[in-house]
């Protein structure tokens, strides 16, 4: 019973996100966001663990089913990680971010709390284009 919701809903949080029925979208709550927000203003000030970059990017990559551009934003950081793995990684050595990386932090320190939305809906273009080109054919 404490897991049930036994009232009729529209919009129900579950497996961490807001699923929400009548728009058919699937969204980050503003709360992971902000969770998010504080990682990232602590990482942009100073250099950090490979650890607590490897966070920050698993924050990001968690977002990516409520929100499909969360990955468009996370690159630069992915790039930092791997150029200072090693085969045996010290996961506390500390590094200083890249100015690219730093955008990515960046651009999450400025986005809204409700980032736009997944949709559950397929997708169905509105318009075709065909060509033919050439002359023989494939």
């Amino acid at each position: 019973p404490s897991k049930s919701h036994l009232t009729p809903s529209q919009s129900i949080r579950h497996v961490g996100f807001i699923w929400d029925t009548v728009r058919f979208t699937v969204s980050v709550p503003p709360e992971k966001v902000e969770a998010l927000k504080v990682l990232c203003s602590s990482a942009i000030s100073r250099p950090i663990s490979l650890r607590f970059l490897a966070k920050i990017i698993g924050t990001i990559d968690s977002f990516k089913f409520g929100c499909p551009i969360a990955p468009l934003h996370y690159r630069s950081l992915q790039l930092d990680l791997v150029k200072h793995l090693s085969p045996t990684p010290d996961w506390n050595s500390l590094l200083v971010l890249s100015p690219s990386a730093c955008s990515d932090l960046f651009w999450w320190l400025e986005c809204d709390l409700d980032l736009r939305p997944a949709r559950l809906t397929s997708f169905s273009p509105s318009h075709r284009m065909e060509t033919d080109a050439s002359l023989v054919g494939w």
